[in-house]
């Protein structure tokens, strides 16, 4: 169960999931509460994956109607698997009720957005009889960091058996081989002499891009050849926009919109920064430190995705704009780690998405139920 197939970190890490798992042994069909067609739906469906429609769940009767529709007419499923964070007890409540023996629920952040007015208006009173409804009906819950599992499980997630931490992971081989630097900044419009800091992340709150403009502003003030490269789509980019014309540095910052071409945007990069108000694990920044770039994050992402040590720096937020600039500076003139040292760090690491393609076939074939 998924919101939308949007290239959004997890549902791109399902596809990755998908595209090497064993397709003759575990088949996916994909719920989504939504009706309108989105970037991942197709590749989706050349591997093989059925994707229905529901309602958005701020009209859950319709949802409930239309998620049991899909139960009922589709259905024997040996396993119901949901990453829609509280929203996720509807489901395993729903699945339980309709006799699906294995009922999952994949926690991916350490916040809950409130942009479904049901929620909105009565959070956080809706918000603890979702996470009871998972609690009483799930019967795996798994979780992208600690602090994940913590937030939609519970302080004492740990001593209940069903609950595990399972590290989404990233797709190296997308890493190995990338698009000639040059040709893509001449694509991007980036001087090829320009050094370039980046960031990849939805344009939503959490993200914190406001941040990230004024922090770009100070860079550039101190007269630094530097461009921001901002890759992502959301519902604040054009308040984002705006403010960087409002603080007139429009002219050194490009904004991508959603692209499928991440790995080449991180190679034309020479700094990643990730001001995060939260993040269940933050797999960009996984990616980041695979394209073996320096790595300035906020003390809010978890612990868990530092992975190659010596890229990774951490600054608190209250450290304000001077800090991060000067820190982002000082790392755009240190000597880098290769992009293959880094690499090889990533392989041998839990962060590999093999570990978690191998993990989610245990869990789906080889656990009992418990139903």
């Amino acid at each position: 169960m998924f919101g939308h197939l949007t290239q959004g970190g997890m549902e791109t890490w399902l596809l990755s999931v998908y595209n090497r798992i064993n397709r003759s042994a575990v088949v996916f069909d994909i719920v989504v509460s939504t009706d309108e067609e989105h970037p991942l739906n197709k590749p989706f469906r050349e591997l093989g994956a059925r994707i229905f429609p529901t309602a958005k769940i701020r009209y859950p009767l319709r949802f409930v109607h239309r998620f049991l529709g899909v139960l009922k007419e589709h259905g024997h499923y040996d396993s119901v698997h949901s990453h829609i964070g509280a929203l996720s007890g509807i489901v395993v409540l729903l699945a339980a009720l309709m006799g699906v023996k294995q009922r999952i629920v994949h926690a991916h952040s350490s916040y809950e957005e409130r942009s479904v007015p049901l929620v909105s208006r009565l959070y956080p009173a809706v918000s603890l009889v979702l996470k009871r409804l998972i609690r009483a009906f799930a019967t795996k819950g798994l979780a992208a960091s600690r602090e994940a599992a913590e937030f939609l499980y519970g302080p004492d997630w740990n001593t209940d058996s069903r609950f595990a931490v399972l590290y989404c992971g990233i797709d190296l081989d997308r890493f190995e081989r990338t698009r000639n630097v040059t040709e893509t900044r001449r694509a991007l419009g980036i001087p090829s002499g320009a050094r370039v800091v980046g960031h990849v992340g939805s344009f939503r709150t959490p993200k914190n891009h406001a941040f990230l403009v004024k922090i770009a502003r100070e860079v550039i003030r101190r007269g630094n050849d530097v461009w921001f490269l901002l890759v992502g789509d959301g519902e604040l980019r054009t308040e984002i926009e705006h403010l960087a014309k409002r603080l007139k540095v429009d002219d050194r910052l490009v904004f991508t919109g959603m692209r499928p071409d991440v790995p080449d945007l991180l190679a034309a990069m020479d700094c990643f920064v990730f001001p995060s108000l939260y993040e269940g694990l933050g797999l960009v920044l996984l990616e980041a430190q695979a394209s073996g770039l320096p790595c300035i994050v906020s003390l809010r992402v978890p612990n868990e995705a530092d992975v190659v040590h010596n890229l990774v720096t951490r600054l608190d937020l209250e450290d304000g704009v001077e800090v991060w600039s000067k820190t982002i500076i000082d790392a755009l003139e240190k000597p880098r780690l290769s992009r293959a040292d880094a690499l090889v760090i990533m392989h041998e690491s839990a962060m590999n998405i093999e570990h978690s393609v191998q993990a989610l076939v245990d869990i789906y074939i080889n656990e009992p139920d418990a139903g």
